[in-house]
């Protein structure tokens, strides 16, 4: 039989690989979803930019707000 001691240390060493274990799934899920996330918000600003300037395009006969 193991002192008592050993064991507990046993049993501290297994909870804290399986919550390291844990902490580092959950990091890795909370980064890679702010990345996706932060793609997203990115491509939908340069599509928006981008009708944008298609859109507000036409010619409009002035010229930093002077007629030309």
């Amino acid at each position: 039989m193991e002192p008592l001691g050993q064991q507990l240390a046993e049993m501290v060493n297994v909870f804290a690989s399986v919550a390291g274990a844990g902490i580092a799934q959950a990091v890795l899920v909370l980064v890679s979803t702010l990345l996706l996330l932060g793609i997203g918000v990115v491509s939908i600003y340069v599509v928006i930019g981008v009708l944008g300037d298609f859109v507000g395009s036409g010619d409009t006969g002035y010229v930093d707000g002077q007629p030309r």
